[in-house]
């Protein structure tokens, strides 16, 4: 290569298929998720059965001796309908299943994580590729206090000619500040993520926080298929 050539645009050359696996696997890390890990955390029948069962027995222990369990108001030692608490959805099973739930949106937003830090690393790989058979002519292009960021990366991008535009930028920018909400819960990226996608929270919520962000299976799926469509899109390097 002369070392005078002008190295904007970039000039890619790779196998042809390698644009399909790059989409594929981020493709295949969101319905593994999604189809597999967060189902394997709800709870199972037997689990929910057994629960129940629980549940009935103390509810009748209950209804025997109210008293020994100090169920509702109490005065001049008459107690309260001890069914009530279970009336009101107060049982094993409910917390059981809260628990679960919980445990499932916790492992969701880890998956988003996950899912930004595989694209930002398939980015690097593709830059230092360019930057090796362009003898260190691609990343001396990023600011070197930019250089191990996905800012830098992205910018890369943008000169050599192969931009992170439209739909895409939009569910990358969003993913990058979910991405660093559940790794490192800074209010900054918070914040950011209600100015710049306020629907991402729950609508009347009164506090901006990791509790009040709504991160759905649907939305992990729809952002790998833009990850895959701008890989599939790309001219493979």
């Amino acid at each position: 290569m002369n070392r005078n050539e002008k190295i904007d645009p970039f000039t890619l050359i790779a196998i042809p298929p390698e644009g399909e696996l790059l989409a594929g696997f981020v493709e295949r890390y969101a319905r593994a998720t999604c189809e597999r890990i967060l189902p394997s955390l709800a709870l199972t029948v037997e689990e929910r059965q057994e629960l129940i069962r629980q549940d009935l027995e103390l509810h009748e222990q209950m209804r025997q001796d109210s008293r020994r369990y100090e169920i509702g108001a109490a005065e001049n030692w008459q107690y309260a309908n001890p069914e009530g608490s279970f009336d009101m959805g107060l049982n094993s099973t409910s917390y059981a299943e809260m628990e679960a739930h919980a445990l499932q949106i916790h492992i969701l937003g880890l998956a988003f994580a996950g899912l930004f830090h595989i694209f930002e690393r398939q980015l690097v790989m593709i830059l230092h590729r360019l930057d090796y058979r362009r003898q260190g002519g691609v990343m001396k292009l990023i600011p070197a206090k930019d250089r191990h960021k996905f800012v830098g990366y992205k910018l890369a991008l943008d000169i050599g000619g192969y931009p992170i535009s439209g739909d895409t930028e939009t569910f990358v920018e969003r993913l990058r500040l979910i991405a660093n909400i559940m790794k490192h819960g800074t209010a900054g990226s918070i914040l950011s993520l209600h100015s710049k996608f306020p629907e991402m929270f729950w609508l009347g919520s009164t506090k901006l926080d990791i509790e009040t962000i709504q991160l759905t299976p649907g939305l992990l799926l729809e952002t790998a298929a833009a990850l895959a469509r701008y890989w599939r899109e790309f001219p493979h390097a």
